[in-house]
């Protein structure tokens, strides 16, 4: 007989900050999705599922269309195993194997998530920008307003990982009439000099709101100014995709794994002024 755990995923929270649980729990519910799955989001409190998971006091209904999930009220936990029962764990590092099942092979297994993975590794991003529509409000994905926004990361993060102003200056004139669009930037750090240079010299006006309405709005732009994290990330994968721009890798301490993978987004030079498409086939 088929055991009741073999019916559903645990989606398991992660020790990091809001957008590595929703970057982390996107990927588990898809991969619920692509094996006929049924999902529990019982490990997660009230800071990410709001009230009952129906409104906006908590992060994932900003972004989740939950009615496009198939949820059960199940258990924290799994049952223990009985009469030889085996389950097959879901780590970063086998994520390969795993995605090589489709869902007419994996049928009978008993799939668990490994606690506390992040699972930010490139297969895994790619997988969720495939697939936003199966989870993602559909307006989420469908932002494409000329301007320009960028997102200067500073508060939380070492002065070695933070992006130079410059690379943001250099990436700023890149952009054919910049001039004449509407431009915004946000920032975890806004009375920094760095973001008031950028005000004062090219035209910004800064953007303050909650992180989930800061997503939203950012996304939408039709040419995007990235720092690294899944923060950024966020704001690049969700909206409009015309033109993404983000820093050379070589050139910053990076605290996560390799998720800015994309060959249509662009992957800028500051010291040739210049974009490339992301050489990253990773």
């Amino acid at each position: 007989m088929k055991s009741l755990s073999q019916n559903y995923i645990i989606i398991e929270p992660n020790s990091g900050l809001m957008c590595n649980n929703l970057y982390s729990a996107a990927f588990q519910a898809l991969l619920g999705i692509r094996f006929n799955k049924s999902l529990s989001f019982a490990k997660y409190s009230r800071d990410e599922m709001g009230y009952g998971g129906d409104n906006l006091d908590g992060t994932f209904p900003h972004f989740f269309d939950f009615n496009k999930l198939d949820i059960v009220d199940s258990p924290k936990e799994y049952p223990e195993p009985t009469n030889g029962e085996i389950h097959t764990l879901i780590r970063s590092s086998n994520l390969a194997d795993i995605l090589e099942l489709e869902a007419h092979d994996s049928h009978g297994l008993d799939f668990r998530i490994s606690p506390n993975e992040f699972f930010q590794e490139p297969i895994a991003a790619k997988y969720i920008r495939s697939n936003l529509d199966k989870i993602f409000h559909k307006e989420l994905l469908e932002g494409n307003e000329a301007g320009i926004f960028i997102h200067y990361r500073l508060g939380d993060i070492s002065n070695l990982a933070a992006i130079n102003v410059e690379h943001f200056e250099s990436a700023i004139i890149s952009i054919p009439n910049y001039e004449n669009l509407p431009k915004y930037i946000s920032s975890d750090d806004p009375n920094n000099s760095r973001i008031k240079k950028i005000c004062n010299d090219y035209g910004f006006t800064l953007y303050e709101s909650s992180p989930q309405e800061t997503i939203k709005f950012g996304s939408r732009f039709t040419n995007k100014l990235l720092s690294y994290g899944t923060f950024s990330w966020f704001i690049g994968v969700l909206g409009s995709q015309n033109n993404i721009i983000f820093p050379n890798s070589n050139d910053y301490i990076r605290w996560h794994g390799d998720i800015f993978v994309f060959n249509d987004w662009h992957e800028f030079d500051r010291t040739k002024r210049k974009i490339s498409l992301s050489w990253k086939t990773r």
